[in-house]
């Protein structure tokens, strides 16, 4: 038996998703039927919700660096007309786009090498001046290539070559002999000239 039709009933056409309708599992009062979202109504809400967030996070990005960056910069000219001066105008650094110059991406996200000193190479050649110059003029040099303050560069590193002589104003070794000899176990094994300018430079 057929029951009455009521008048909070939904017909089947109600039932039924449209082309541009979604269900969703709200029940109809009658306890039999579901009904349907309009799915043009659903689109604009998510697109508003998406740009909402994308919005704010843009905007604790940029509240995480809302100054600009200032940049020092110390120069040295060929002609030396400039030795390590630091200059007085500052270099801004910031997200802001201004149309000029390049764009340097820094992007703290992904690590690479790090970079623990930097320094240079100290030659035989380089001691053996330097211990030609006065004391004084030796000391100035020295503060001038390690002391870290904004006067002076701060090297952290120095290289040393070993076993022969390099840029030195002659060439040797360690062991040197005279043609025809051999010293297999370096017993004429001498760092005679690195005592007089490496050695004391370090």
């Amino acid at each position: 038996m057929k029951r009455p039709r009521q008048n909070n009933d939904t017909q089947d056409d109600d039932i039924k998703p449209k082309n541009d309708d979604i269900a969703f599992l709200k029940p109809h009062p009658s306890g039999e039927v579901w009904r349907g979202l309009n799915y043009k109504h659903m689109k604009k809400s998510i697109l508003k919700t998406l740009l909402f967030s994308t919005l704010f996070a843009a905007t604790s990005l940029f509240a995480q660096n809302p100054e600009p960056v200032k940049i020092e910069a110390w120069v040295t000219n060929p002609d030396r007309s400039a030795l390590f001066e630091k200059q007085s105008e500052t270099v801004s650094f910031s997200n802001k786009e201004r149309g000029w110059g390049g764009k340097i991406i820094v992007d703290d996200t992904q690590k690479l090498q790090s970079i623990d000193g930097f320094g240079f190479a100290l030659t035989g050649g380089s001691a053996e001046l330097m211990m030609k110059m006065t004391p004084a003029e030796r000391k100035k040099l020295i503060q001038e290539l390690f002391a870290t303050d904004e006067k002076n560069i701060g090297v952290s590193y120095i290289r040393l070559s070993i076993g022969s002589s390099d840029l030195n104003s002659f060439v040797f070794s360690y062991d040197d002999l005279p043609d025809g000899e051999t010293d297999l176990e370096l017993k004429k094994f001498d760092l005679y000239q690195d005592y007089k300018d490496v050695i004391p430079v370090m």
